[in-house]
């Protein structure tokens, strides 16, 4: 696990200029929505008589190049899609569908559109998000963001609905920073705002997800193949994604030894091993190193370094205390160094706690001024003496789980010192609880620690007897 702080950065996020809606020309309807309707099908079939020219009806005439044009449509698109979304709100809210013997609209909707079960109940829930987000909404009926860019802002609603009147109140805000970047990058954005709100809603958030959804399931089918199927957090995500990564490259250059086995004959699929398959063969590539090899050389390098997890977060995340507002999330990155997603500063405390940390220094404009060298915050041989003093097994009293994770009884970002008076071997989810549930440790590890739970009721753990 490899953890860098730095200071904060300043925002590099494209901005474009996003039109407010009230400087857009209002039209006065003069027509009914059937007439309406009925212009936008004569327009829609002088667009495909000129798409059916090719080159001719699409650029020769205007020298508007098809690129722009593409451009302009997609905008034209997103104000059509929230046209269509308010007008089934008004469907969704009359009798008409009840009148017709449905049980509900979107039932209705599947029933007259043809686009099956999926469309009909997305377009009912795109009906609804004026009702949450309606300035994300008129930035949708402008073109200026997409349903992608209101989707995030209403799942934030419905995810955390204790911050319902902040993000209301900052939702000009957010409109105007969702125009200018992809829906995937106002995630980021949105998060580090909720981030801002408050912290300890979005770690009982993180908890209540890793206690109630987190989870791998493994089962053996009847004819022997074994299926795979879960939810991983997010850092024991990325070390898998890391990790299949370099196992895949290890297993592409095994494919040039006409000599070594395949789990995949081309003979016999007709076809190169689909990405899936290349992911089985890169799983078993990890299980074989995992069983014959110890040390650092189980898998191959990626990007020049053994496959880990990075975490980038400000210094001031780490030293502050848990939920002070002036906290900024980190960001989990792939092994490109794109940050792929957010984590909180409590999160990143515990990952910290067993890791090797790097500080990098960034100067005014944001840009990287210095990097340090890397360090471990617990050497080798101290993590030798912890799991041996702690025979190998959690600290937490009674539980029969191997250590994980070496925990620093007070963190070395606030000032704890990595020695074995400060050190406490824990499994993940001992570990988890004492940073993310509120939990709290106290004591010598050398001699006796304390547990306290979030209703002050306490548990002892004496060193380990050999």
């Amino acid at each position: 696990m490899s953890v860098a702080t730095s200071a904060p950065r300043r925002s590099r996020r494209r901005r474009v200029d996003v039109r407010v809606r009230d400087l857009r020309p209002r039209v006065i309807p003069t027509r009914s929505a059937t007439e309406v309707v009925a212009s936008l099908a004569e327009v829609m079939d002088e667009l495909v008589a000129l798409v059916s020219r090719g080159t001719d009806g699409i650029t020769s005439s205007t020298g508007v190049g098809a690129g722009d044009i593409a451009v302009a449509l997609a905008g034209e698109r997103r104000r059509l899609e929230a046209a269509l979304a308010g007008v089934v709100g008004v469907h969704a809210s009359g009798s008409e569908w009840a009148a017709d013997g449905f049980a509900n609209p979107k039932a209705w909707l599947r029933a007259h559109t043809g686009d099956g079960s999926a469309a009909a109940g997305r377009l009912v829930a795109q009906s609804h998000a004026s009702l949450t987000c309606p300035v994300m909404v008129e930035a949708w009926a402008d073109g200026q963001v997409s349903w992608s860019h209101v989707a995030v802002l209403a799942d934030a609603h419905k995810a955390f609905p204790q911050l319902r009147p902040g993000l209301s109140a900052m939702e000009a805000e957010l409109a105007y920073a969702a125009a200018g970047v992809e829906p995937e990058e106002f995630g980021r954005i949105l998060f580090e705002h909720l981030h801002a709100l408050d912290p300890d809603a979005l770690d009982e958030a993180d908890a209540a997800k890793r206690r109630d959804r987190v989870g791998l399931h493994v089962s053996r089918t009847f004819d022997g193949y074994v299926r795979l199927d879960g939810l991983l957090p997010p850092e024991l995500g990325e070390s898998l994604l890391t990790a299949l990564a370099a196992a895949r490259e290890a297993t592409r250059l095994a494919d040039c030894d006409p000599s070594a086995p395949t789990l995949v004959d081309p003979k016999i699929s007709g076809s190169a091993p689909t990405f899936s398959q290349r992911n089985m063969a890169a799983l078993a590539h990890i299980v074989a190193a995992a069983a014959s090899v110890s040390g650092p050389d189980g898998l191959p390098s990626v990007q020049g370094q053994r496959p880990v997890v990075h975490i980038t977060i400000p210094t001031e995340s780490l030293t502050c205390e848990r939920g002070a507002q002036s906290t900024l999330p980190g960001w989990i990155e792939n092994f490109t160094g794109q940050p792929v997603t957010p984590i909180t500063a409590e999160a990143a405390r515990r990952i910290s706690c067993d890791a090797t940390t790097r500080l990098l220094t960034l100067d005014p404009r944001g840009c990287i001024d210095s990097i340090s060298a890397k360090v471990r915050t617990i050497p080798t041989a101290l993590r030798r003496y912890v799991l041996t003093r702690d025979g190998g097994r959690c600290r937490f009293p009674n539980c029969h789980s191997p250590i994980h994770e070496i925990h620093h009884v007070i963190h070395w970002a606030h000032g704890g010192t990595t020695t074995t008076d400060n050190l406490a071997g824990l499994c993940h989810h001992h570990h988890h609880l004492v940073h993310e549930g509120n939990w709290a440790i106290a004591g010598n590890p050398e001699e006796t620690l304390t547990f306290t739970n979030p209703y002050k009721r306490r548990w002892c753990s004496p060193p380990h007897v050999f």
